[in-house]
């Protein structure tokens, strides 16, 4: 016997799509007579009646041109971040090409209270990203960034870095272990680190940076990767230990001023004790 609840009724007419919304009607009296509709339908399962509601309404022309409007300001929005994120990852490319050549610390941008202090490149991936000092909203906006309070890129100790996961980190969820990260620095050295774990670590919980004193990247974002709304109490997280470390050209002294440039940097926060709670993406 034909399950009842996956049966679509039909009306006497004949007609299988709700009662025709009389012109003029609100939006709001259209959804109250189209929704109304489907309540009655008891045969209809709540996943089918939605799925036939909204097919109905976008089907209608009596939705508010504001609403298009408000659409379309969304569509601009996200589209506009978007843009925003890729066009800064190219002026830090220009301020990261000074910056190896003259072992200075140059802003992409005059206004800018952040640099650029490594290069990230996954081959199997084809991605490289330009890493700036600091992890404030700000920073994130137009790149990966440092927690200033961990060990400078490339050096020994735990480097962990952040970043949003809906444009500079979005290929984290594309990383597997094994895979190999190349992280060059402003002193002309190259790091080869391989992703040893992944996880997803609930932010007020986790500590993630261990105590062995290994030269260690840690690369932090939101997650889900999929989710509507920014922020949450998940992050995901990625491990990589360094393999070997190349120098193409005479190594300059590194600038230590980098940890106390920015304001943001905390010096009462210990990196053993720095958790997934400080950093979102």
């Amino acid at each position: 016997m034909a399950c009842r609840v996956c049966l679509r009724p039909v009306t006497a007419n004949g007609n299988s799509s709700p009662a025709d919304v009389a012109p003029g009607k609100s939006l709001a009296a259209t959804l109250d007579s189209v929704y109304s509709m489907h309540a009655r339908r008891a045969g209809l399962c709540p996943w089918m009646q939605m799925k036939t509601l909204f097919s109905n309404i976008l089907r209608s022309r009596h939705i508010s041109p504001l609403l298009f409007l408000l659409a379309c300001c969304f569509l601009v929005q996200g589209a506009w971040i978007e843009a925003k994120a890729w066009l800064a990852q190219a002026l830090i490319a220009t301020a990261w090409n000074v910056t190896a050549s003259h072992a200075d610390n140059i802003q992409p941008w005059p206004w800018a209270d952040t640099w650029p202090v490594a290069r990230l490149e996954v081959p199997r991936l084809g991605v490289r990203r330009y890493i700036l000092a600091g992890v404030s909203g700000r920073t994130l906006a137009f790149g990966p960034g440092w927690a200033m309070q961990t060990a400078l890129p490339g050096t020994e100790g735990a480097s962990l870095m952040a970043g949003h996961r809906d444009t500079h980190f979005r290929f984290l969820k594309g990383l597997r272990q094994g895979d190999r990260l190349l992280l060059d620095t402003p002193d002309k050295s190259r790091v080869m680190y391989r992703v040893t774990a992944t996880a997803v670590v609930d932010q007020w919980q986790s500590r993630l940076i261990s105590d062995h004193g290994e030269r260690e990247l840690i690369l932090v974002t939101c997650y889900p990767f999929e989710a509507l709304r920014p922020g949450g109490e998940l992050r995901y997280v990625v491990w990589a230990e360094a393999e070997s470390r190349q120098t193409f050209g005479l190594e300059s002294m590194l600038n230590q001023t980098i940890i106390t440039n920015l304001n943001e940097a905390d010096p009462n926060i210990s990196p053993s004790r720095l958790s997934a709670s400080r950093l979102s993406g």
